[in-house]
This record gives C-alpha cells, sequence and structure tokens, in this order.
C-alpha cells in the first residue's frame, strides 16, 4: 500500500521563473541546530498489516487507508478516517476497493477521496488502479467521493465513465481531483499496459452538492490532474498530453482565478508535479532534475522554485505535505521505484530524516518511509516500510513541543 501521490506521473505518481540553485544532499542528521523530536504511534488497521496516514487537519483526524483483514492483496484496503487514534472504515461505492489519498484539510468533517463500484468500465479502464497504488486491477468504474457523518456520495464527472477525488478538501467544502470528459482521445493509448481511452481533466466538486467546475489544462496541454486546494481555492496539481502514461512529461502547475500557471522545472520536462499549496499561495511538490530521469522535492514561494534535494545516498525525493509555517514533508529514496525510502521533514532550509528524530528502539523492525502531510500543530502523518521493504502500518509523529505539554515518551528527549 505505498502512498506514492499519483502514480501516472510520479515515478510509475509558469510564468517563467528563477530556478534556486541545487542544492546539496543532506546529511541524514539532519541541521546543526536544535531539532524537535517526536512520538511515534503507529495507526491501527482494519485487521490486516498494513495502511497509510494521508491527511492531518487542524482537529488531529487522520484521513487515508488501511487493509482488511487478510493483507491477500492490495484490493482489501478501505478508506479509513482516525480519530483521537481510533479508526472509521469509511467502505466502498459497492467496489472492492476505496482509499484517501491527498490533503483532506477540512475541519468541518468532511473526507473525500475515490473508490472503486462494482460496474465494469464500458471502455475497459481500470482508472482507479492506474492513478493511486494500491487498487484492485479490475476494469471497474471508478468514482470520486465525499464522506460525511458516516455516508459516502459519489461525485459526479464531465461525461466520462471515471473520477477520484484526490483528497484536497477546503474548509469551504471544495474538493480537488479529476474526472474523465467524453473524449476518446487516441494519444491515450500510447502506452499499451494503460488502458486508459478517455482524456481526464482537473476539477473542484462543490462546494454546492453536485456541482463541478472544470480546470484547463495549461495551454498546449490536453489533460490535468488537481491535487489540493486551499482556501483560498487557489488548486495546485498537473497537466500535459494524455501521452504521459509513456512519456513522463508533465508540468507542475498552479490554477488561480480560473487560470493554469506553469510553475517551472529543476533542469527537465519529466516527472513534474505540484502537490501541496498552503494558505500563503506556497506550494510544493516534485519536479525533474537536469540530466537525470529522476525528480527532486520541491518549494516553490512568490515565483521562485527552490529544489530541496535529497538525503545523503539518495537519488529521487518528493514533497508530499506543507503546513501554513511553511514545513515541508515528504520522502526521500535511493531509487524512483521508492526502495529503501526515508520520511523527511524540511524547515529552515535544511531536509532532516524523520527516523533520527524518534526514540531509538520507537519502531519494532519498521521505519519512518514516506511522510505525506503536517498539520500547524507540526502532527505528522505516513507510512512505514519494513526492514524487509514491504509495507507496513500507518503512522502519526506528534511533536515533543510546548503546544503538546505532558506528551507521554517525550522525557525521553529531555
Amino acid at each position: 500500500m505505498r502512498s506514492e501521490k499519483v502514480k501516472c506521473t510520479l515515478g510509475l505518481t509558469l510564468f517563467v521563473v528563477l530556478v534556486a540553485p541545487q542544492l546539496v544532499a543532506q546529511d541524514r542528521s539532519g541541521a546543526n541546530g536544535k531539532q524537535t523530536h517526536y512520538i511515534v504511534k503507529a495507526l491501527s488497521t482494519l485487521g490486516g498489516t498494513q495502511g497509510v496516514g494521508e491527511a492531518i487537519n487542524e482537529r488531529g483526524w487522520v484521513s487515508g487507508a488501511a487493509n482488511l483483514k487478510g493483507d491477500a492483496t492490495d484490493a482489501t484496503q478501505h478508506a479509513a478516517l482516525w480519530r483521537d487514534l481510533r479508526i472509521t472504515d469509511l467502505g466502498t461505492l459497492g467496489g472492492p476497493s476505496s482509499r484517501v489519498v491527498g490533503g483532506v484539510k477540512n475541519n468541518h468533517g468532511l473526507v473525500a477521496g475515490g473508490s472503486e463500484t462494482a460496474d465494469p468500465d464500458p471502455l475497459g479502464e481500470t482508472v482507479c488502479t492506474t492513478f493511486v497504488a494500491g487498487f484492485s486491477g479490475q476494469p471497474l468504474i471508478c468514482l470520486g467521493f465525499i464522506w460525511q457523518d458516516g455516508v459516502m456520495t459519489a461525485l459526479p464527472t464531465l461525461g466520462g465513465n471515471n473520477g477520484f477525488a484526490l483528497g484536497g478538501v477546503n474548509n469551504r467544502g471544495q474538493i480537488a481531483g479529476f474526472a474523465e470528459n467524453s473524449t476518446q482521445d487516441p494519444d491515450c493509448a500510447a502506452n499499451p499496459q494503460v488502458p486508459q481511452v478517455l482524456d481526464f481533466e482537473a476539477v473542484i466538486w462543490g462546494p454546492r452538492t453536485g456541482q463541478i467546475q472544470e480546470l484547463p489544462p495549461y495551454a498546449g496541454d490536453t489533460v490535468g490532474i488537481a491535487q489540493e486546494i486551499n482556501d483560498h481555492g487557489q488548486a495546485v496539481g498537473a497537466t500535459g498530453l494524455c501521452s504521459v502514461f509513456s512519456t513522463q512529461i508533465t508540468r507542475a502547475v498552479l490554477w488561480q482565478d480560473g487560470s493554469a500557471i506553469d510553475l517551472g522545472n529543476l533542469g527537465s520536462r519529466l516527472f513534474n508535479f505540484a502537490i501541496t499549496i498552503n494558505e500563503r499561495g506556497q506550494v510544493a511538490g516534485a519536479a525533474g532534475v537536469t540530466g537525470d530521469a529522476t525528480w527532486h522535492a520541491f518549494f516553490w514561494d512568490k515565483g521562485v522554485m527552490s529544489d530541496l534535494g535529497v538525503l545523503a545516498g539518495d537519488m529521487m525525493s518528493q514533497s508530499n505535505g506543507m503546513n501554513n509555517k511553511g514545513q515541508v514533508v515528504g520522502t526521500s529514496c535511493v531509487d524512483i521505484q521508492f526502495n529503501n525510502c526515508h520520511a523527511f521533514i524540511w524547515q529552515n532550509g535544511v531536509m532532516t530524516d524523520l527516523n533520527d528524530l524518534i526514540p531509538p528502539n520507537s519502531l519494532q523492525g519498521i521505519h519512518l518511509a514516506i511522510a505525506n502531510d503536517i498539520n500547524d500543530r507540526g502532527e505528522i502523518v505516513g507510512a512505514t516500510f519494513t526492514n524487509d521493504g514491504l509495507d507496513g502500518p500507518g503512522f502519526v509523529l506528534f511533536p515533543c513541543d510546548e503546544m503538546h505539554q505532558g506528551l507521554e515518551g517525550c522525557g525521553t528527549w529531555r
């Protein structure tokens, strides 16, 4: 149940900007100054051994997915919500699997994601599996959903069969994602291993029930995906041609006032994706770097894209979540297949391995592999890998700071 954000563009997941000089690889031990340390809690599952925390709001609610009993295949996963570390199974839209993927920032009980239905896709597409890790691979119609007060409701498309709410839900009730239209695009079939037929466009659902707004792709592109949206209605994601499944050429974009702004890259047209945006309009994600078929985490602010580098010895990194303080979390890995990954936090210009900031021997046989989100209280959620490289349970980190006075276990660091 790997938590790569959008699998089709980043590792199968502009106005002209000034690209900051590339940062060198960071020491895993972190910055020269004092670091906040954390207490780690594993997130319960739905009977299986695997899970992932994808988002955490200001109430401390964690959303993501967890496996059901058996762990036979990833097809046993359901979207899940943890409140005070107690898990709720959000169910599905009738199919085998569902998942929350991105930054659910809504503090009023709205959760969004995607689910397989029980209905066969008439064009043989496998949209849930094509775009997001962990689904069944069956040619079933995939739809975005909104969940509130125990009820999961399907979200509309743009006339096609499929869609997916990538989890970005703001406090106005707007949801970011993508939906298919009715255009059968021969460019989609450039990769025969991906059974995609219809074009798909970035959309914002809501705030009214059944409302859907198409976000146009950048000029010259034909498809798009919106990953997250802030309370100002600014959305981020990527656009490209439908041949992205084989070319991997995408552009990281910010939608503002209905127009797509190209955020630039770090020297390569490959693997560019804006993943998260805060209320200050700062953006983070992943961008292709000069000379290599890989990508690095980036931070974008006021027209400048900065390369956050990688942890020492690694090849790839990506930013997955960010708070309003500009703290960025993500993952750094030895390769683009998400092998030997370590969760990081980037702050004050330094990337630090989060495994170095938890008490020794906190986790038995697993390590923090992917950090997916951070709220303004500094609480972090993500996914673990076992020491054998398999997926483990999700996690939440609580910082040992003045906002978490009396937190059991913080005395380890004092």
